[in-house]
């Protein structure tokens, strides 16, 4: 589904930078990095705890403390092992070297747009004036980890990866030519239910699906055979009159193969920078953008398999194809 009807991975980028720059970063693609050569999978939110590691910003803990507010963490007084443990301090950090005030009187600044005085700092429990994003950053710089900065952080992937989704051109209309002539769609998926189904909904994909087999139905991801399996059966159609049309080579395109279906690589939307596809497989068909589905649809049925791969379709407009 993802890459094949949109542009997923640069949806995940655009997600990765927002999460750093929610933290004063500018490294993004290191967030990045760690969804794309994860072992916990590539949606998995342990990669923003691996992305803090990394950061310096999640290390074993030696000083826990129930903070408050932003102006806690200026406290001493408030460091004790017997408060309940929220967050955790960098290792060999003690409670002095977070400074209480200026020794010199001036005032502390805070992320946010506040600061405050000395006095403030030693006599007030909290500071009205310190805003959630002042919060936040302060929590960041200093390098402390916290429960709500990673769950906000993971909030502002979820949200933005969403957001800036958009299909390709031509995705809506070639999705509609295909139900008008009466193909039952259905998506296999790696994504659990919910979230396959939020992003074909943002894109406006989904009313032409009839099903959508993900990981959380199989408990299998691509490729091995289960969801194909699945989505055979409840197309109610055989291998060689299914055809599979995949973005990636040893996840899609091979799988189905080795079940008999017919296969048709998007390769328009091949996003493999680790170059691990299968040296000898050949689709069926090969696509240079999804508007060209509909001529493949028509030509397959036609033709009855067993063509070889092209590399160009003509891009003749669906309504033009003959029924």
């Amino acid at each position: 589904m993802d890459n094949t009807l949109f542009d997923f991975v640069a949806a995940k980028k655009h997600a990765c930078r927002e999460v750093a720059r929610s933290l004063g970063r500018d490294d993004g693609e290191a967030l990045f990095s760690c969804f794309l050569n994860s072992q916990h999978g590539f949606e998995s939110h342990e990669n923003i705890k691996e992305y803090f590691t990394i950061c310096g910003l999640l290390e074993t803990a030696s000083c826990i403390s129930k903070i408050e507010s932003p102006v806690d963490l200026l406290k001493p007084r408030m460091w004790s092992s017997k408060a309940e443990p929220r967050f955790g301090l960098l290792e060999n950090c003690s409670p002095r070297q977070i400074p209480d005030a200026h020794d010199d009187g001036r005032e502390i600044n805070l992320p946010g747009g506040c600061s405050l005085s000395p006095e403030e700092c030693s006599t007030q429990p909290s500071h009205p004036g310190v805003n959630r994003e002042g919060y936040t950053n302060l929590l960041a710089d200093r390098s402390l980890y916290c429960n709500e900065v990673f769950s906000r952080c993971c909030a502002i992937y979820e949200a933005e990866k969403v957001r800036v989704l958009s299909p390709y051109p031509g995705a809506r209309e070639t999705l509609a030519e295909l139900k008008r002539r009466g193909f039952p769609l259905a998506i296999v998926t790696d994504a659990i239910n919910g979230n396959a189904l939020a992003r074909l909904r943002k894109v406006g994909l989904a009313e032409y699906f009839d099903y959508i087999i993900s990981f959380d139905m199989t408990g299998a991801k691509k490729p091995a055979p289960d969801a194909f399996f699945l989505a055979l059966k409840k197309l109610g159609t055989l291998p060689s009159e299914t055809l599979l049309v995949g973005d990636s080579l040893r996840r899609d395109i091979a799988p189905a193969q080795a079940l008999g279906m017919i296969t048709a690589y998007a390769k328009y939307g091949d996003r493999n920078v680790r170059g691990r596809d299968p040296p000898n497989c050949r689709p069926d068909f090969v696509l240079g953008d999804i508007r060209e589905l509909a001529e493949l649809v028509w030509f397959s049925r036609q033709s009855r398999l067993g063509h070889p791969a092209r590399e160009d379709f003509s891009s003749t407009p669906p309504d033009e194809l003959p029924e």
